[in-house]
C-alpha cells in the first residue's frame, strides 16, 4: 500500500514465482551464494545437498538443477538444514540421525562437489539442548551460531570462540518460541535485529517475525506477528532472504518447491514499514492479551478438579511442581488424562494443549520428554511424538462448560480429555501440561511421578486332563470290588471353557483381551475374512493360535465347534433383519429361512463307569 505521495508504507510480501526442487522431494533447508547465482537445497527425499545455477541472481524461475550434489548420508542419513560461511569455503549441515552439526571444508567457494567433511574438528552434538535439529544460521562473522530444534519450541544460541568453527561453539542461551511446535526454518536480517522462523506442522503455514533489541541476541527477541502462506503451501520448511532483504524464499514441503516473494519493506513481512507492533515485553493495553490460559486456576481462584488421571483428581495442583500419589494403568487399557482450562478472553481463544510424558529426572523438564501429545483445539488436530514407541493409540476431545461450580454464571472453562492406550510398560513418569492461547501466551504445570504403566497380566490356565476312556483301563484292573453300590453313575461336571494363556514359544499379542474366551477369537478368525486378512498381514510371524495364547490342538478343537454351531434363524422384513424372538409389525409377508438340517449325534467314547454299567444292564 502507498500513501498520497506514492511512498510504500505497509510491509507486503508479493508472490513472484515458484521453482520445483527437482533433485529432492520434501525440501528442508535452503541457502544461496552471495550474488544469488547459485541455490542449494537439502531435504528428506535424498541425502544430497543439491546445487542449482541461476541465470539471474535471486530469481528462482531462472534456476536449474546443475546435476551436481554432495552426498552427506555417510555423516547423517536425515539431513535437514544447511548454511555456508561468508565466502562459501565452509558448509554446515544439520542432521536428525546424529542430532549434530557437521562441518565441511570446500576447496572452491560455493561448489558442493569440492566439499569434504572436516576430519580435524568433530561435529557438534546438540542433543543436550534438544534432539532433532532442523536448521542452522550464523551471525556475520560466525562467532554466534543458532539452531532451530524440531518439536522443542526453541532457538538455541551458541558462542563460537573461532568464527565458523562448530567445534569451538558452546551453548549460551535459548529463545522460547512458545506455540511453535515444529520449527524447521530459521533466518536473520543482516544486522540480526530481525529473526524469522517457519513451522511445518501448522496447517496455515506461518512465517513468524521477531524483532531483537540487540542484534543476534535471542534473549532480546520479541514476537511481532505471522504471515501465512497457506495459499501457496500448507507445510513450509526452510526460509532465506537475498542480501538486502527485499526478496523472501520459502520451501514448500507439500509442493516440493521454492516460493519467491518480493518485500516492500526490507526484512519485514508485517506492519507499517519501519514501525513494528507492540512487543510481547511491552505494556499490556486494551488490545493486548498477556494472560496465559490455566488449568489449575480460573482467574484468581483455584480449580479443585483442574487435573485428573482415570478420574483420580490431583488435589495438589496449584504449584509449578505438584506432588500427588502415582496413578497406575496397564498396557492395552485406556488411560484418560483430563484437565479443565480457563482463558481470560474466552475458551475459544485456547489454541493448543500439550501433554508431556516419559520424563524421569529429579525434576520434570519438558525438554527431556520422549513422548508428548499436542491437541490443536481450533483445528481439532492431534499430533504426537513418540521416540520409544510407547503409544498404541492416542485421542483427544474438548467440551465447553459454563458455571461448573454453581457460583459464577460468567465462569466458562474448557474440559480437555486425552485418551492413551500404551503399547509398553512405563515406569513412574512426570507429566507436564502446557496451555497456549491465540496470542501464544502459555503456562506450564508439572505433576511429579504422576503415572505408571504396568505390563499386561497374562492368566495361566492349567491344562485340562484327558478323560479316562475304556481303552486306557487295563482289562485285568476291572474287579467286582470296583463296582460302586449306587445304581446311578456320578454326575459329570461340565468342562470349563478354554481361556487364553501364554504360549511357551511366543508371547500373547497386545490386542488380546484376557476377559474374552479363546473361542471368541477363533470364531472371528474363521468366519470374518477381513479379520483373518488383518491378522495374517499384521502378524505374519505368528500362527493364529500362538498370537492368542493357545495350542494348535486347542485351536483345532475350537474350529470344529465353531463349524458345527447352528446358524440363528432370521425373519426378513421389508427393511431390516431381526431375530425371530422379537415381535415386529410386519411390513411385507413373513418369510422364514429353512431350519438348518439336524446333525447326527456324535458318538462319544464312553468312560469307564458308563462301560461298566452297560455290562450289567
Amino acid at each position: 500500500m502507498s500513501d498520497a505521495f506514492g511512498e510504500i508504507t505497509d510491509a507486503t510480501p508479493i508472490f513472484v514465482d515458484s521453482k520445483s526442487t527437482s533433485h529432492d522431494s520434501g525440501p528442508r533447508g535452503i541457502a544461496f551464494n552471495t550474488d544469488g547465482t547459485k541455490m542449494f537445497v537439502v531435504g528428506r527425499g535424498s541425502t544430497d545437498v543439491g546445487e542449482y545455477t541461476c541465470d539471474v541472481g535471486f530469481d528462482v524461475s531462472s534456476c536449474n538443477y546443475a546435476s551436481v550434489s554432495k552426498d552427506v548420508g555417510t555423516e547423517d542419513g536425515k539431513p535437514t538444514g544447511l548454511a555456508f560461511n561468508t565466502d562459501g569455503t565452509k558448509m554446515f549441515v544439520t542432521g536428525n540421525s546424529g542430532d549434530d552439526i557437521n562441518e565441511y571444508i570446500c576447496t572452491t567457494g560455493f561448489d558442493v562437489t569440492s566439499c569434504d567433511l572436516d576430519t580435524v574438528d568433530p561435529p557438534l552434538d546438540v542433543r543436550p539442548e534438544g534432539k532433532a535439529p532442523m536448521n542452522v544460521a550464523f551471525n556475520t562473522d560466525g562467532t554466534k551460531m543458532f539452531v532451530a530444534g524440531a518439536g522443542r519450541d526453541n532457538i538455541n544460541e551458541y558462542i563460537c570462540t573461532t568464527g565458523f568453527d562448530v567445534s569451538s561453539c558452546t551453548f549460551e542461551d535459548e529463545f522460547d518460541l512458545e506455540a511453535g511446535n515444529n520449527v524447521t526454518g530459521l533466518a536473520f536480517s543482516t544486522d540480526g535485529t530481525k529473526m524469522f522462523t517457519t513451522d511445518r506442522t501448522e496447517t496455515d503455514a506461518p512465517i513468524t517475525e521477531y524483532t531483537c533489541d540487540v542484534g543476534f541476541d535471542v534473549s532480546s527477541c520479541n514476537y511481532v506477528d505471522d504471515f501465512f502462506l497457506i495459499t501457496w503451501d500448507d507445510r513450509v520448511t526452510g526460509i532465506a532472504f537475498n542480501t538486502d532483504g527485499t526478496k523472501l524464499f520459502v520451501l514448500g514441503d507439500r509442493g516440493n518447491d521454492v516460493n519467491e516473494f518480493t518485500l516492500s519493506c526490507a526484512f519485514q513481512i508485517i506492519g507499517t514499514c519501519g514501525e513494528e507492533k507492540k512487543q510481547r515485553s511491552g505494556a499490556c493495553g486494551f488490545d493486548r492479551d498477556c494472560t496465559a490460559p490455566r488449568i489449575t486456576k480460573h482467574g484468581m481462584s483455584e480449580t479443585p478438579d483442574g487435573f485428573s488421571i482415570n478420574d483420580n483428581i490431583f488435589v495438589e495442583n496449584q504449584e509449578f511442581f505438584n506432588k500427588n500419589p502415582t496413578i497406575q494403568g496397564k498396557v492395552g487399557e485406556p488411560v484418560t488424562i483430563k484437565m479443565r482450562a480457563w482463558e481470560n478472553m474466552g475458551t475459544e481463544r485456547i489454541n493448543l494443549i500439550v501433554t508431556y510424558l516419559e520424563m524421569y529426572g529429579e525434576k520434570p523438564d519438558w525438554q527431556e520428554s520422549q513422548a508428548f501429545i499436542e491437541y490443536h483445539i481450533v483445528k481439532n488436530q492431534l499430533v504426537h511424538q513418540d521416540d520409544n514407541g510407547m503409544f498404541f493409540l492416542t485421542g483427544a476431545s474438548s467440551e465447553k462448560i459454563t458455571n461448573p461450580y454453581g457460583d459464577n454464571d460468567l465462569l466458562e472453562v474448557l474440559d480437555i480429555t486425552f485418551t492413551i492406550i500404551f503399547a509398553k510398560p512405563m515406569e513412574p513418569s512426570h507429566i507436564g501440561i502446557q496451555t497456549i492461547d491465540y496470542m501464544r501466551n502459555y503456562e506450564l504445570v508439572y505433576f511429579e511421578n504422576a503415572l505408571e504403566i504396568l505390563p499386561k497380566e497374562i492368566i495361566q490356565v492349567e491344562e485340562i486332563p484327558e478323560p479316562v476312556t475304556e481303552e486306557s483301563i487295563p482289562e485285568e484292573s476291572v474287579t467286582e470290588e470296583s463296582i460302586p453300590e449306587e445304581s446311578e453313575p456320578p454326575i459329570k461336571e461340565p468342562e470349563p471353557e478354554v481361556m487364553l494363556t501364554a504360549s511357551t514359544e511366543k508371547s500373547v499379542l497386545s490386542f488380546v483381551d484376557e476377559d474374552l474366551s479363546a473361542k471368541h477369537y477363533v470364531k472371528r478368525y474363521i468366519t470374518e475374512e477381513g479379520y483373518r486378512q488383518w491378522f495374517d498381514t499384521s502378524y505374519s510371524e505368528y500362527e493364529f493360535w500362538e498370537g492368542i495364547g493357545i495350542t494348535q490342538e486347542t485351536f483345532d478343537k475350537l474350529t470344529v465347534e465353531v463349524e458345527f454351531e447352528p446358524e440363528p434363524r432370521i425373519i426378513q422384513t421389508g427393511f431390516v433383519l431381526v431375530p425371530d424372538n422379537e415381535e415386529i409389525e410386519m411390513l411385507v409377508e413373513e418369510k422364514f429361512e429353512p431350519e438348518p438340517p439336524k446333525l447326527e449325534p456324535i458318538k462319544e467314547k464312553k468312560g469307564f463307569w458308563e462301560w461298566l454299567f452297560g455290562l450289567f444292564n
